[in-house]
Order: structure tokens, then sequence, then C-alpha cells
């Protein structure tokens, strides 16, 4: 359906940019293998999701599911469905199910994290681009940030293209920005469609959170910490001080996980921390996390965190630098 009109009842709609196939070289096809040199509009692009969820049939949008007429005391005279219309299969219903798998994995395990729900099957696909702007791709720091996902996988129901224009240049990857939008907007559609969680089948996603800072605290403050993040604890001591915790802040430990909080006055509080894993997360949020921790951070490159060069969960002062290799994530 990319390169022409998609047929929605609606004036004004534009083909895209999809070049004839004798007139891809090899430069043009190096560029279109990331995303460039290529243009789809937003309706194409639900569209094309839209038959992935649907076994593979390629249907015409429609904006209205049904038309109704009233007269001038808002009576109904007249209703008018708008019936489904199928265009063709364009991939077989075989290759839509191993499709809409591996947009799961992008949620559950990959770049989609962020638009992760509890109890439902989430397939999504990130999508970052530089914005063409006069004909040129900007460098300027000028971003189209993309989320586009169907739910529920294993049963669809909601097609969700999510697409913001020029995000904030500190955190323009749609992993970080348009995936968590998604989430909210899908957690309003599966109230409103009364879509019951299925958590059964999704028991072996757990959630994973970082320990926190909190020696120096008081009892009762880690306490509330630890209860935010859905972490167990045991208290180790009669203190009224945490001067240290198990593991230590900067682990990334399951939800659920019991954390021992020693309160012991005879003893100095402790300040070794644990080296968190950057991998996959964006320059401010690793920022964000080393600041807490107290954690100095040099970076090279830019995107998102792959590499590390000192091991999550090493014990480390505070102070230590540690130097992070970003990459621009896949589009």
């Amino acid at each position: 359906g990319f390169g022409k009109p998609t047929g929605i009842d609606y004036p004004g709609e534009q083909s895209g940019i999809i070049k004839p196939l004798k007139e891809v070289g090899p430069v043009e096809l190096a560029n279109e293998s990331f995303g460039q040199g290529i243009s789809v509009t937003l309706i194409q692009y639900i569209t094309a999701l839209s038959a992935i969820a649907n076994d593979g049939k390629l249907m015409q949008p429609h904006l209205a599911k049904q038309i109704v007429y009233t007269d001038e005391n808002d009576k109904v005279t007249e209703t008018k469905d708008i019936k489904p219309k199928f265009v063709r299969q364009v991939i077989s219903k075989e290759n839509s199910e191993l499709m809409r798998e591996m947009l799961e994995d992008v949620v559950t395990k990959g770049a989609g994290k962020k638009a992760y729900i509890e109890g439902y099957h989430i397939g999504g696909k990130t999508g970052t681009a530089e914005k063409a702007i006069n004909g040129k791709y900007d460098t300027t720091g000028k971003y189209i940030s993309t989320f586009a996902c169907i739910a529920p996988c294993n049963d669809p129901k909601i097609a969700v293209v999510l697409s913001i224009d020029e995000p904030d240049p500190s955190n323009y990857y749609s992993g970080s920005n348009a995936a968590p939008l998604t989430k909210i907007l899908l957690e309003d559609i599966f109230r409103y469609l009364n879509m019951e969680p299925d958590l059964g089948e999704n028991k072996e996603v757990v959630k994973e959170v970082t320990i926190p800072e909190m020696r120096g605290k008081s009892i009762a403050d880690a306490e509330k910490i630890l209860s935010n993040l859905n972490l167990n604890f045991e208290i180790t001591g009669s203190g009224s001080i945490i001067n240290d915790v198990n593991p230590k802040p900067g682990v990334a430990v399951k939800e659920n996980t019991k954390i021992n909080l020693i309160a012991d006055n005879s003893q100095k509080i402790n300040s070794d921390v644990a080296v968190p894993d950057f991998n996959e997360k964006t320059q401010k949020e690793i920022l964000d996390e080393a600041n807490a921790l107290g954690i100095k951070v040099v970076f090279s490159g830019d995107g998102i965190g792959v590499s590390q060069d000192i091991q999550p969960k090493t014990i480390v002062s505070k102070g230590t630098t540690v130097k992070v290799i970003l990459e621009k994530p896949e589009n």
C-alpha cells in the first residue's frame, strides 16, 4: 500500500515517495535500508500495520464506521454502515503471525520497553528520523519520533501510530518519548474497551528496577521508597538510620526482590555503589541515574548506550568515572 493513496474517504491524501524499482541503485538501496530517501503518510503506515494485524489482508481505511442522518428534531431518519473493503493479500497469514511475534519482542525485550503494559500482548516498532526540510535532512537537531503498535498481538483489536514532530533534542529517540506516550494512550483504550489483562500468559515478563540510594535516610523513608518501587525488604540492626544496603544502590533487580536494609548505629555509612547497566538508555537517562548514585560518566558517540568500560554491578566508590559508548539505534 506504500507509494499510492490508500483510498481513504477524505480529500487531499498524498501518495508518499517510493521510487520505482528500476530507479533504485546501490546508493538508493543503502539509503532506503535505514529509512531515508522514502516517505509514507501516517495513514499509509497504520494501514500497512493493520494488514500485519489482520493476517496479511490489506483493507481500505475509513474515518467513520457509520453515518447517521437526523431531521430537525434530531430524530434518526437513516443510518449508513461503512462496510469493510478488502483490497488484497499483501503477506501470508504465517508471515503476519511471525511479524507480530517479532513486534511483541520489541516491547518486551527491545527498544519499545517503555510501551509495555503488564498482562497485554503489545507489539511495537520504534522509528526516529531526521526531519526533511527543503529537500535535505536536517542536521541541527530536528527529528520526527514515531511509535507504531498492535494490541493484543495474539488477537489484534487495536492499531496505533503516534508521531512527535520535533521532540526535545536531548530526548528525541522514539523509544524514550513516543513509546511511553503510546503506553498512556493504550491504557485509556484498554479501559474504554473493557479489555482485561491476560496475566496468565505474561507472568514471565517482570519489570526490572534499579535500587536507589537510601543510605543516610530514616528507616521510614527507605521503606516508602522501596514500597513505591514494588520491592520487598528486611531490616538488620536496631538503629534509626540506614547505613548500608544489599544489594548495593545501582543494581538492577526484578520487582518483589527482597532488599536488606542495614541500620546499625555502630557502623559508618557505606558509600560504595554498584555501576548500573547503561545499555539501551539515552544520554539523559544515563546521566540522571549516574548523578543519583554519585557516579561520573564520560560519553563517546551519540545515541543510546551500547557498551561501558566498567561492567554493571561492579562495586565502586562514589566519584568513579564510567566511560559509555553511545550509538544511534536503527530506525
